[in-house]
């Protein structure tokens, strides 16, 4: 009974149709939302892999910074509609963009290590070397 189900299992569920009709466009709008971390990193991982292993196109709408330079191959960061960068993960934290339109600031100097290496590893954490300024 759907009336019964958590927001991450609904969403869950709703993934599952998803991939039952073998879409080849596959759209996410805030998809790990009400999601436990385990279930998000298993979603987007399964969603990462619909992309690299079977060629569909993902796009993923996400507001969690951490899962996003995580998982997305490419970032499009938009500042109140406007374009303020796109292009892969590495390049964005070589920037200074994420510290100034999220108010954020880089306190480590090897967080594009840590990223990347965990990624290629298969481990998920938050992102390291950041902290939100009041």
């Amino acid at each position: 009974n759907a009336d019964t189900l958590s927001g991450g299992e609904l969403r869950r569920a709703y993934f599952g149709a998803l991939l039952a009709q073998n879409a080849q466009n596959v759209l996410l709008d805030e998809a790990t939302a009400f999601m436990d971390a385990d279930y998000g990193h298993r979603f987007l991982s399964l969603a990462r892999s619909l992309a690299h292993d079977d060629g569909r196109a993902v796009l993923s709408v996400m507001h969690d910074l951490s899962s996003a330079l995580f998982y997305a191959d490419r970032i499009l960061l938009l500042d109140a509609g406007t374009q303020l960068f796109f292009g892969s993960p590495a390049e964005l934290l070589e920037t200074d963009l994420i510290e100034r339109t999220f108010r954020v600031r880089r306190f480590c100097s090897d967080c594009l290590e840590t990223i990347f290496t965990s990624h290629t590893a298969g481990t998920v954490h938050g992102l390291p070397g950041l902290s939100f300024s009041a």
